[in-house]
């Protein structure tokens, strides 16, 4: 076990697109990390950001998005990177950020003030509040966090050329994409809007369009792995 390599690669729980008559794989490869940093990562986000949007939108809407995030995730690798598995919660870890990066967007009349609190603080114990909430400071945090943790993502599957299976990036922007498309209908407004009902049906089509599709491709496409099951 390293900071970025070593997994139990005879594990029943990681996703094999080898394997994927193996239905449980879909969704217990989160249970399985990579590497020292895999686990730092998506326990830190998924314990800070996870909790605090349970506290504002209610458990069942938070654990729908999370696992939406690691189906997507799964699916997705078994289209883009078929030759390599699936580990970590990173499916689930970025429908929460981008759940929440697509609800700081929608609410972002809200939250833009907040950034020049920033600057108005006399005291540290103000500004730590302000950065806190500031809807931009939040938005650059999330990027920054996911662009570290993809470029690590990219090391551990190109750059390791010792180790016997690679673990694919695809569950990331899958996860990512899901938290956009999924989040901002599922989860609850500050306030409500026009646009609302339109944007809710606008996103459940086209994220029923791609699992649609992904489901189809793994039935019937013909080029893909032997399955070992």
């Amino acid at each position: 076990l390293t900071w970025a390599s070593g997994v139990p690669y005879f594990s029943p729980l990681f996703f094999d697109p080898r394997r994927r008559r193996e239905v449980w794989r879909f969704f217990t490869y989160f249970l399985i990390h990579q590497g020292i940093w895999h686990v730092v990562f998506n326990s830190f986000v998924t314990l800070l950001l996870g909790n605090l949007m349970e506290w504002a939108h209610g458990t069942w809407r938070v654990a729908v998005l999370y696992f939406l995030g690691v189906l997507a995730g799964s699916l997705a690798t078994s289209v883009w990177d078929p030759q390599t598995i699936g580990v970590g919660a990173g499916g689930g870890t970025y429908a929460l950020l981008g759940a929440h990066l697509a609800l700081s967007v929608v609410h972002w009349e809200e939250l833009k003030h907040d950034f020049f609190a920033v600057v108005r603080a006399t005291t540290a114990a103000k500004r730590a509040i302000a950065i806190g909430v500031s809807g931009i400071l939040r938005i650059c945090l999330i990027l920054l966090l996911c662009a570290v943790d993809f470029g690590i993502a990219l090391y551990e599957r190109y750059g390791l050329a010792d180790i016997p299976l690679h673990a694919s990036y695809s569950p990331l922007p899958a996860g990512l994409m899901t938290g956009v498309l999924v989040g901002v209908p599922l989860l609850r407004y500050l306030r409500d809007r026009p646009w609302q009902r339109i944007e809710f049906w606008a996103s459940f089509g086209v994220c029923l369009a791609l699992f649609t599709f992904i489901i189809f491709w793994n039935i019937f496409w013909p080029g893909y792995p032997t399955q070992n099951v």
